[in-house]
């Protein structure tokens, strides 16, 4: 059942108004004290708010809520929750950060960050072979050593740390630059609704929002806030990860990074994080005994080499479906190219995206650059 914040009818309304980003609304919010409350204002009591520029002040005298209450039955439908800035299930975390989310949208399981120990792997959608075992190995020793692993569902780095954790049977949770009901990308919807099965994905856009340029490092400053560190396994002087690692920065949370090739183009960002702020990670532990003092209950001293998946995530790995049998005929431990892959079994593009994801969950492919996948022998 989705879970609607008191104020959420007048969060949305505010938080769609033209021309207010999430600092405005933070300081309207800290001068009147809630939504619903800057919503009440009369035109004279708009008109005195010294801080505001006209064309803002026009805007909050429109008072229709058509929209909000749209999106409020758009999320009870689909069983999305809403909480809002201030409010009771809205993460402590969160609101302390220079432009906090408005409104926070959920989709899966609830998870308090304010109480357990979650961590954030990002890094380059272009992974390098090296890259991509990096980042799904430390997601599966994270998730099994007990932190929740956090990151954004891209391609790449993203979807391999989501895959590692997944794979350990752990919970992994994926904050979105498009709305909680939207994927992407499309190759991703398995990865997406084995997230929702064990996990969550949080998004501060309401439903059926489509993803956009800007909305990607906007949501990096939301991954960063809701963990306690931020590894950044892999990316080159322009990758969103380092926004992601300067956001961490700004906040007073750890930043790891991966040590590589210093020619490596994919390995420019990284050693440039290490050489001014990051902590280097070599193995899953540097990590991990950062934080187990603070959390004794959550965390293991070190990684377990062995963790039984509890019998729902059991369950689903028992046995394999027509598809996925198609696929494994035309795999070997030598790497095949997609598209020859979708040649050779005759099933449509995004259903062998879609098998691929499910048997790499499953630990029985794994990709390799240039988009080609071989089995785990």
């Amino acid at each position: 059942m989705a879970i609607i914040a008191n104020n959420a009818k007048y969060a949305i309304w505010l938080n769609q108004l033209v021309g207010f980003g999430n600092q405005r609304i933070k300081q309207l919010l800290t001068s009147f004290g809630s939504a619903r409350a800057v919503y009440d204002l009369t035109s004279d009591e708009i008109d005195k708010i010294a801080f505001l520029p006209e064309k803002q002040k026009m805007a909050l005298k429109n008072k229709n809520l058509d929209y909000a209450n749209g999106v409020i039955e758009e999320c009870i439908h689909q069983r999305i929750s809403v909480y809002c800035y201030g409010e009771e299930g809205y993460p402590d975390c969160l609101s302390v950060i220079y432009a906090p989310p408005l409104v926070l949208y959920e989709k899966g399981k609830h998870f308090e960050f304010d109480k357990i120990p979650a961590f954030a792997i990002v890094g380059t959608r272009d992974l390098t072979e090296y890259g991509r075992r990096t980042a799904f190995d430390f997601g599966k020793a994270l998730a099994q050593s007990g932190l929740l692993v956090v990151s954004g569902m891209a391609d790449g780095c993203d979807a391999q740390a989501h895959l590692g954790a997944l794979k350990a049977g752990k919970p992994t949770v994926a904050v979105l630059g498009n709305g909680v009901d939207v994927v992407y990308p499309k190759c991703n919807q398995e990865l997406y609704e084995y997230i929702l099965e064990f996990g969550c994905v949080l998004s501060e856009y309401p439903p059926g929002t489509k993803p956009a340029h800007y909305s990607f490092p906007q949501r990096n400053r939301i991954i960063s806030a809701l963990t306690m560190g931020t590894l950044v396994v892999e990316g080159n002087l322009d990758s969103g990860s380092l926004f992601t690692a300067d956001h961490a920065n700004n906040q007073g949370k750890d930043v790891f990074a991966i040590p590589n090739n210093i020619y490596a183009e994919n390995s420019r960002g990284t050693n440039q994080l290490l050489k001014e702020f990051a902590l280097m990670a070599t193995c899953p532990s540097d990590i991990v005994e950062r934080y187990v003092d603070r959390f004794p209950e959550y965390l293991y001293q070190e990684v377990k080499k062995h963790t039984v998946p509890h019998e729902q995530y059991l369950r689903s790995l028992r046995g394999l479906s027509p598809e996925e049998k198609a696929i494994l005929e035309h795999l070997s431990e030598k790497p095949r190219y997609i598209d020859d892959i979708v040649r050779r079994t005759g099933l449509p593009a995004g259903k062998v995206n879609g098998v691929l994801t499910l048997l790499m969950i499953k630990d029985i492919v794994y990709m390799v650059p240039g988009n080609s996948y071989a089995l785990k022998l």
